[in-house]
């Protein structure tokens, strides 16, 4: 498993990652996070010619969806975010090794009930997966409960401080 821009993710998520990742796609997984502040959360590609699967992870756009630009979320809902996103971009994976997902992107983008059956797939994998972890690991792998670490820790604490200034102000963020 390769990793890039690792800093930009919650301490922890690589190394539960390593764990909960089946070999046959750990082996052949990049890895990258990148900074964008809406649209999805991550996506996930093959590249047929060398079967390397490589996952983006948007850290800013799975913030912004666990609300915690406008609420201030606490951790553990942040770190659940991220979780969810990475085990189900591993699931496309899963899906495409199983030979359950044929991996035609043109059809993705026009049919939605060949879209929704996809990401059904990947959202099945993740949420297996996510009870395995639940078995196995109290607060669902999270190394320092309440935690984050990271950019997202920091990220995390500038929303709960505007939350508190906007709130003071007798107003709320986007008002």
């Amino acid at each position: 498993m390769e990793w890039h821009n690792e800093k930009l993710l919650p301490v922890g998520l690589p190394e539960l990652a390593y764990e909960i990742t089946p070999p046959e796609i750990a082996d052949r997984l990049r890895v990258v996070a990148l900074s964008r502040r809406k649209g999805k959360k991550g996506i996930a590609s093959i590249e047929q010619g060398q079967e390397m699967f490589t996952m983006h992870i948007y850290p800013h756009a799975v913030m912004n969806n666990a609300g915690t630009y406008l609420y201030g979320v606490p951790a553990t809902a942040v770190w659940m975010e991220f979780l969810t996103t990475y085990l189900h971009e591993v699931g496309h994976a899963v899906a495409w090794l199983d030979g359950r997902d044929p991996g035609d992107a043109a059809r993705y983008r026009q049919d939605m009930s060949y879209r929704w059956w996809i990401e059904r797939m990947a959202d099945a994998w993740a949420e297996e997966a996510l009870a395995k972890i639940a078995a196995r690991h109290p607060y669902l792998g999270q190394p320092q409960p309440g935690r984050l670490g990271n950019y997202p820790g920091k990220m995390l604490v500038e929303a709960v401080r505007d939350v508190f200034r906007y709130r003071d102000n007798g107003a709320m963020p986007g008002e």
